[in-house]
């Protein structure tokens, strides 16, 4: 698990939505910049994701939603030199990839600031550059409130 990057982190974004009567649409763009090196001299690469989705009220207080997720990765800049890549053959520096992800959803409405969502995630492009796991497929579940 990797908690955070150990470098200063700049993150733009910007997000556009859409609402109309019983659906809604909308776009968000992320870049991600690791600013120096960390306390082992490597930096995490930078990042772009490019996200649309479209949701549909299908009842009263139930919408269904489409999402397409894009993202671009750099590889590792420098290495921990306390890792011997002939001993551990993952630790050879990862040279990034991208993704092109598609999501379904089921949201409950609770009511005007409440709501249950759930989505599934399925990778449709995964293209990954050296050593890293691939992912499959992912499961969100959470409750949003909305201020």
């Amino acid at each position: 698990m990797q908690l955070g990057s150990g470098t200063v982190d700049l993150t733009i974004g910007a997000a556009l939505t859409k609402f109309h009567k019983t659906w809604s649409y909308g776009i968000q763009a992320i870049a991600v910049s690791h600013l120096g090196l960390n306390k082992n001299k490597y930096s995490v690469g930078d990042s772009v994701q490019l996200t649309s989705w479209i949701s549909k009220l299908f009842l009263k207080n139930y919408s269904s939603s489409l999402r397409v997720t894009w993202k671009h990765w750099q590889g590792i800049q420098g290495e921990d030199a306390q890792l011997n890549p002939a001993m551990v053959p993952t630790a050879t520096t990862n040279k990034g990839g991208k993704s092109l992800r598609i999501g379904l959803g089921l949201n409950a409405h609770m009511d005007m600031k409440n709501r249950l969502v759930t989505e599934l995630s399925i990778p449709v492009i995964q293209s990954l550059d050296g050593i890293q796991m691939a992912i499959n497929s992912s499961v969100i579940a959470g409750w949003q409130y909305q201020f």
